[in-house]
């Protein structure tokens, strides 16, 4: 009797040791795994680049307007002002006349400048330091096409004289954002 307790503490000693070195030690009971992956995952940023170009898709070099003995009722000089989205991403871009170099009298007092799409839809008509046409969203590799005019109109009460010989210089501008809206 006393070898059957005996058997009976080692024995009940042995399996309490063995659940505590098995709870202790990692990896003693087996659980199920599974992995997997994909491979050659990147990301690359996209561009915003956008550019008044030329007849030919180039980037624009020359002056769009030379306008030489400009007068009071003269006939309207249009030229063609090509916007080109070469980028990757959608931009928003806007078009606007800057760096306005006027001498004594200014002639952005009386040119008018009047902008239109290629539906002939008015997007602005005023003075050329007043130039702002935004496009919320011009696609990457679209191109704008639009007609821009200066004229001398008639402007009542104004006395055109004090304009002759005067001279105005400018640049257009256009910036992009990728913020479509």
């Amino acid at each position: 009797m006393y070898q059957t307790k005996l058997f009976s503490v080692v024995s009940s000693f042995s399996v309490a040791a063995a659940a505590a070195f098995a709870f202790s030690a990692p990896n003693v009971f087996a659980d199920f795994t599974s992995s997997s992956s994909v491979p050659d995952n990147e990301v690359a940023a996209g561009t915003v680049d956008v550019e008044l170009v030329d007849a030919n898709g180039t980037t624009q070099m020359a002056p769009i307007f030379t306008i030489n003995n400009a007068m009071p009722y003269m006939t309207a000089e249009s030229q063609t002002l090509r916007i080109k989205n070469q980028g990757t991403l959608d931009a928003a871009i806007e078009l606007t006349a800057t760096n306005l170099v006027s001498s004594s009298s200014n002639l952005d007092d009386v040119l008018r400048i009047v902008v239109r799409d290629s539906s002939n839809q008015v997007l602005y008509s005023g003075q050329i330091s007043d130039l702002s046409i935004e496009v919320g969203n011009l696609a990457a590799g679209a191109q704008l096409n639009w007609t821009v005019a200066i004229d001398w109109p008639d402007l009542p009460a104004v006395d055109d004289n004090q304009y002759q010989a005067a001279a105005l210089a400018f640049e257009f501008n256009v910036t992009a954002s990728n913020l479509v809206v």
